[in-house]
């Protein structure tokens, strides 16, 4: 599969069990640096948690939005689910980080060493 474009990479991703969700539902942001960023607004957590019950971890991209974690914890409620922070993707990353492929391959990683045969619980 081509991943050349966000759409493919959305597909493969969910292919492999692992969804993407912001952590902002808006923001104003100049450029690509996370300390541009003004007004954030943070996501629904507690409507991925409805729409996702398997919902086995949640890995952050980067330290901005690792920040968040408590929040997006007390929004995804119980059971409490394990949070991982992986090296940001962002443009302003050095090039050899921000490809992105090692973070797909530690996510996919943790999520599976973390679920049961079953694939729908955490062990």
């Amino acid at each position: 599969m081509d991943l050349d474009s966000y759409e493919n990479k959305s597909r493969w991703l969910l292919g492999q069990g692992v969804g993407l969700w912001d952590v902002y539902a808006s923001c104003e942001r100049s450029g690509s640096l996370d300390a541009s960023i003004r007004k954030p607004a943070l996501n629904d957590f507690a409507q991925l948690r409805s729409l996702c019950p398997d919902l086995c971890a949640i890995v952050h991209n980067g330290a901005e939005s690792f920040r968040h974690a408590p929040l997006v914890g007390a929004a995804l409620g119980e059971p409490a689910l394990p949070f991982f922070k992986l090296p940001s993707t962002s443009p302003a990353m050095p090039a050899s980080v921000a490809r992105g492929e090692p973070q797909v391959n530690i996510a996919l990683q943790v999520c599976q060493k973390r679920l049961s045969p079953d694939r729908k619980s955490v062990v």
